[in-house]
């Protein structure tokens, strides 16, 4: 994924206008920024007074994390690094939230990936023994009702440098990934 800035200084996300993201996407808005630490920590910052259906795209993150505070870097033009905030109004639906996430971005993304996508339980998306991508889902309460919550999803586009990882299928269009999953 690739940001970068014409001679009015509208923003890109692969050539296409970033403005243009939240139509295509059906979204109520779309923050796009080149570094960020974490588009988790950006959606929090944002969700107090986001509406729902705000998504925040990053080109890179330098303290993405998961499950038990594992940390890392999401390097650069290599990915797809991005949080949504929704609304939930039945606290219920939370508990299979993030399976559902999963299983959806897994069945989407098989053509990309070039073989099948499969879920790791509880948040990991895998192609053969590989890791491809990656769900992580924070709430935010007001009592027991739930606030807001945060859907982080990062993809690999190219393979990373761990013999862990795996990307996308050679040639796959960077922005085929979002325009599957986001909607």
């Amino acid at each position: 994924m690739s940001f970068s800035a014409d001679a009015r200084g509208t923003l890109d996300f692969d050539g296409e206008p970033v403005g243009e993201l939240a139509t295509r996407w059906q979204l109520a808005a779309v923050h796009a920024f080149g570094a960020v630490g974490s588009t988790l920590d950006v959606a929090h910052a944002l969700a107090p007074a986001a509406t729902s259906g705000t998504l925040i795209l990053a080109d890179e993150q330098t303290a993405g994390r998961g499950r038990h505070g594992r940390r890392w870097a999401s390097a650069a033009h290599a990915g797809v690094w991005l949080s949504l905030i929704e609304r939930p109004t039945d606290a219920r639906a939370l508990d299979v939230l993030a399976l559902r996430c999963g299983l959806y971005a897994a069945e989407v993304l098989d053509d990309l990936a070039g073989a099948t996508v499969r879920v790791k339980w509880p948040n990991d998306l895998y192609v053969g023994d590989r890791k491809l991508a990656g769900t992580l889902i924070e709430t935010r309460w007001r009592g027991t009702a739930p606030e807001w919550v945060a859907i982080g999803f990062g993809l690999n586009v190219t393979a990373p440098d761990l013999d862990s990882g795996i990307g996308l299928a050679a040639g796959a269009d960077r922005l085929a990934a979002p325009d599957r999953v986001v909607p």
